[in-house]
């Protein structure tokens, strides 16, 4: 007789996870190389008159907010991205960027530029053909003062 072929390791899924990062005149930069699949990821993330950079692993499903007050918020993620869970979904990524606080149409014309977005948010989700594949549980809000702030949907090497 044979002996049975060992298990195969169990893939890590759920959890919730909250963290909270704040600093002060220095920049923040936080990467989640690891993310359980159907894990609930709550991070806020604040910092002020530095950069703040996050990079979230590729499992990662939820709403986003960047926000700063000078420069547009920046989002990347990756054209073709494999799903994480091995099931051929495809990720989507859905920006909204909130105006300014002065919009075109109260500009006194030539007098006033529109000052760039500084707020962007959004959602980032895992789709089965054109089919939502659960609820989004996560939730990501980056904030700094007076420079950039970026979110990496693609993970940590994107």
């Amino acid at each position: 007789p044979f002996p049975n072929p060992p298990a195969p390791p169990p893939r890590e899924s759920g959890g919730a996870f909250r963290v909270d990062a704040y600093t002060s005149h220095a920049p923040l930069s936080l990467a989640f190389d690891k993310h359980p699949l159907d894990a609930s990821l709550e991070l806020s993330a604040q910092t002020s008159r530095a950069p703040a950079r996050v990079a979230l692993h590729p499992a990662f499903e939820g709403a986003f907010h960047l926000e700063t007050s000078v420069y547009a918020p920046r989002v990347r993620w990756p054209a073709r991205l494999p799903d994480p869970a091995g099931k051929g979904r495809r990720q989507v990524v859905k920006l909204v960027s909130e105006p300014a606080a002065v919009d075109q149409e109260d500009a006194d014309e030539a007098h006033v530029e529109k000052p760039p977005r500084r707020v962007v948010s959004g959602t980032v989700s895992w789709w089965l053909y054109k089919n939502p594949q659960g609820p989004l549980s996560g939730s990501v809000w980056v904030e700094t003062s007076v420079a950039e702030v970026a979110l990496d949907l693609g993970g940590v090497d994107a």
